[in-house]
């Protein structure tokens, strides 16, 4: 697989909202909303700025996304009178992020982001995702790292479908 776009987006990772429906004479209007909209164009002129090779991808593409959020006051270690809330903290490091934006919704707007700035021909073109969504780890800010990458057949042809393997078989 060749590495077809890697970038970094500081900031809080942003999400698909609900479409807005509006009503011109016979005719039902949607849009996206003012976030949606602005998320979208960061991923599409970031997306810009780093893609690699030739656009746009007309192949299948696997993407790798990871949303880091910023790590909330209930997630650090702080010292009271010289004791500490142990039992709360759990680390350092990236932590699963279990709030609101959900995960699918992420990925939607990075998605249209990327379609917006032309990584590939449409987002159906996408037949692999690994995605996480995070709290930042201490003295880390929020971002959301995007990979694309091209989908090599012929290490993933030989790879039983998940429903055909037997948990229980040994």
């Amino acid at each position: 697989m060749s590495t077809l776009l890697e970038v970094i987006i500081p900031g809080r990772p942003g999400r698909k909202g609900r479409p807005r429906f509006s009503r011109h004479g016979n005719r039902v209007m949607t849009r996206n909303d003012q976030a949606t909209e602005q998320w979208e164009g960061t991923v599409a002129t970031m997306a810009r700025a780093w893609r690699q090779g030739i656009w746009p991808h007309d192949g299948p593409v696997v993407v790798d996304l990871v949303a880091c959020f910023p790590r909330p006051k209930s997630l650090i270690l702080r010292k009271h009178d010289g004791s500490c809330s142990v039992a709360r903290y759990p680390g350092p490091g990236r932590q699963p992020h279990l709030n609101t934006p959900d995960i699918d919704n992420i990925i939607k707007g990075v998605l249209d982001g990327l379609n917006r700035a032309g990584i590939w021909k449409d987002d159906r073109q996408v037949v692999e995702l690994h995605a996480l969504a995070q709290y930042a780890a201490l003295g880390d800010g929020p971002c959301t790292e995007i990979t694309v990458r091209t989908y090599d057949h012929e290490s993933r042809a030989s790879r039983p479908c998940l429903e055909a393997m037997d948990p229980h078989e040994e």
